[in-house]
């Protein structure tokens, strides 16, 4: 299992580049998130100090923002809702300092937390070998003939003793 996130994630159709994609939108990311990305990898630690930089920006703008806590190594946060000004100023303090280190790292999450485990289980018990992203380790049990939710997910990680989930 890799250590730390990619910078560019490569799928079987697209490719996904943060820093090309906030060019795209206009959006200048932060010396902090360039440096970052730049060594082809994103840490966990580099994600926790995008986040305490992105909290501090939105504080500097009078946006109410406060940590909620952590799921599977992904910070959750809530923002007071505001107007359309309001929001803008949170938008900008997400975009520049936290957006695309946010973006990969709960992709990497993803593909690498408790439900990739499931599904890669799942997929060995049907006498196969388990492909890299979680995205194609769903398409694989469903051309397996398996739905991966209910005959998968549901019945090792939201029921019974070792449930992560309610039901």
């Amino acid at each position: 299992m890799p250590t730390a996130a990619g910078t560019v994630l490569e799928g079987k159709d697209n490719t996904y580049d943060p820093v090309a994609v906030a060019n795209n939108m206009g959006i200048q990311l932060s010396e902090q998130q360039l440096e970052a990305l730049a060594d082809g990898e994103v840490t966990y630690d580099e994600y926790q100090e995008a986040a305490q930089r992105m909290k501090a920006c939105a504080d500097a703008a009078g946006v109410k923002f406060e940590f909620m806590g952590e799921e599977n190594q992904v910070i959750q946060y809530q923002v007071e809702a505001g107007d359309e000004a309001f929001d803008k100023k949170f938008n900008n303090c997400y975009d520049t300092q936290f957006a695309a280190l946010d973006d990969l790292w709960q992709g990497y999450r993803m593909n690498w937390g408790p439900e990739a485990a499931v599904l890669a289980d799942c997929i060995r018990a049907k006498g196969e070998e388990p492909r890299l992203l979680i995205m194609e380790k769903i398409e694989q049990l469903e051309q397996l003939g398996m739905d991966p939710q209910s005959e998968c997910i549901d019945p090792k990680l939201n029921q019974g003793p070792n449930a992560t989930a309610n039901p």
